[in-house]
């Protein structure tokens, strides 16, 4: 089950335990073969919903200083 914050989209790990959440500008790129994926960065996680919502708040709260 997924839900949004702020824009943002957190979900389950699929393998694990925990959640991820992406932004709403979440962006990755495919680099080829020796360099793979890259994304911006727009991604936290947390062990529970309640602490990747507090990541989440983190993370806009850094970038908006």
């Amino acid at each position: 089950m997924n839900m949004v914050h702020k824009g943002w989209t957190v979900s389950h790990m699929e393998y694990g335990s925990g959640y991820y959440a992406i932004g709403p500008d979440y962006d990755v790129d495919w680099l080829g073969d020796e360099d793979g994926y890259c994304d911006n960065g727009h991604k936290v996680e947390g062990n529970t919903i309640a602490d990747t919502i507090a990541e989440i708040d983190c993370w806009i709260e850094e970038r908006a200083a």
